[in-house]
C-alpha cells in the first residue's frame, strides 16, 4: 500500500510539475486583399486585412503626410519606397477579437460589443511598398503592394514577407 501511494504521489508530481506554459502559434494566412481607412485629410492611414475564418486582423498604421500620400496617388509609375515601424508613428499589430473586427477598425465610435482579446505590437520592421497605376478611359486604377521585412513581433518566429495588395480606382 505504501509503495502504491509513493508511485501515485510521484506520478501526480511529474504530471503537474512539467508545465512548459502556454505555447502560442499563429497561422498568418490572411486575405491578401487589403483595405484602407483614412485619406489625405486624416491624421493616419490604416491598412488592414482580416482572417476569413476567425476574428483576427493585421493592421498597419502610418501618418498622412506628403511623402505617404504619393503611395496612394503616385506620380511615378511605379512608385516604390519604404519606411520603418517604430511603434510610435508607424505601428503594426496582430490582434484577436471576441467578435467582428470591422466593428472596431476604422470606426470613429467603435462598437462596445466587440473587444480586443490579444494585441501584439511589432517593435521594429521595414514596410516596403510598390504603387503602380493604369490609366484607361479617364479612370486611374492604382495597385499598391505592401510587404514587411525584419519584423520584430513577439508572437512570430519568422518575418512576414507579403502583407497584400490594395487596389482602387478614381476618375481623372
Amino acid at each position: 500500500m505504501r509503495k502504491s501511494f509513493f508511485i501515485l504521489l510521484a506520478s501526480v508530481f511529474l504530471i503537474t510539475s512539467c508545465n512548459d506554459g502556454e505555447i502560442i502559434t499563429v497561422d498568418l494566412v490572411f486575405n491578401e486583399t487589403l483595405a484602407l481607412c483614412g485619406d489625405e485629410n486624416s491624421d493616419n492611414y490604416v491598412i488592414y486585412t482580416l482572417k476569413d475564418d476567425a476574428d483576427e486582423s493585421l493592421t498597419l498604421q502610418f501618418p498622412v503626410n506628403e511623402t505617404n500620400n504619393l503611395i496612394f496617388n503616385p506620380v511615378d509609375n511605379p512608385h516604390t519606397g519604404s519606411f520603418n515601424i517604430d511603434n510610435s508613428s508607424v505601428k503594426f499589430n496582430y490582434r484577436t477579437y471576441n467578435g467582428n473586427p470591422l466593428e472596431l477598425i476604422c470606426n470613429d465610435l467603435p462598437s462596445s460589443s466587440v473587444n480586443i482579446i490579444k494585441d501584439y505590437e511589432a517593435q521594429t520592421g521595414t514596410v516596403n511598398y510598390a504603387s503602380e497605376y493604369i490609366d484607361d478611359a479617364g479612370v486611374r486604377t492604382v495597385t499598391v503592394t505592401f510587404s514587411i521585412t525584419n519584423l520584430d513581433l513577439t508572437i512570430l518566429n519568422s518575418t512576414l514577407e507579403e502583407l497584400g495588395t490594395y487596389t482602387y480606382s478614381f476618375t481623372l
